[in-house]
């Protein structure tokens, strides 16, 4: 009986989601979604540390390197919005499509830490970049022996750090691993992944200098 009161639950939860832009958290668009979004994941859990370990430049503004990483960047940043709009399954297994619940639990469980993680930090430095150019540009045409006068703003360090901040996203990538498949095999298998990338990054900045 439990059973079927449950399953008639859940029936009349994806009823009211049919008649809202609430999302079924088992639907084919969401399922394909975190797909995507965990092949970005394991991407950047191995790229990054490769970028920063060996303080690679960023790709040159405009270029193709630049617009993937745009569109990377801008998925996540939807992901966020479609946070507030899945549904989810209480601790009873029963699918809550309550919009004010599901607002409710996401904004103060992981939101703040997805904010974070897509906060456009690393498109300070493409910011500056402008800035100068058309300072230069500018001190060109008013006054060229100003022109030497122009210097970077932009600290690499800091930069480094500040690409750093991405590898908050990895926290969603254990979450949908957990939640996906519930296989702590496969959660400590991408976590040994990234802390190797990582140590072997750092070894090899470290012999560089």
């Amino acid at each position: 009986p439990g059973e079927l009161i449950l399953d008639e639950h859940n029936a009349q939860a994806r009823r009211k989601i049919d008649d809202t832009i609430l999302l079924d958290p088992d639907s084919l668009f969401r399922q394909v979604w975190d797909l995507v979004q965990m092949v970005l994941l394991i991407y950047m859990a191995l790229a990054l540390p490769y970028s920063v370990g060996f303080s690679i430049d960023d790709p040159p503004l405009w270029g193709l390197a630049f617009w993937i990483g745009v569109v990377n960047d801008s998925y996540f940043t939807l992901d966020v919005y479609l946070s507030f709009v899945t549904c989810y399954y209480d601790d009873d297994g029963r699918l809550v499509a309550d919009r004010r619940k599901i607002f409710a639990r996401y904004f103060t469980g992981w939101f703040w830490l997805d904010l974070i993680s897509v906060l456009p930090l690393a498109y300070l430095p493409y910011f500056f970049e402008l800035v100068e150019r058309a300072d230069l540009s500018f001190v060109k045409v008013g006054n060229a022996s100003r022109a030497t006068g122009v210097t970077s703003t932009v600290d690499p360090e800091q930069v480094q750090l500040i690409k750093l901040l991405k590898l908050l996203r990895l926290v969603k990538l254990l979450r949908l691993l957990q939640c996906n498949y519930n296989d702590t095999t496969i959660i400590e298998t991408v976590c040994d992944m990234v802390v190797a990338q990582v140590e072997a990054q750092g070894a090899g900045s470290s012999a560089g200098r």
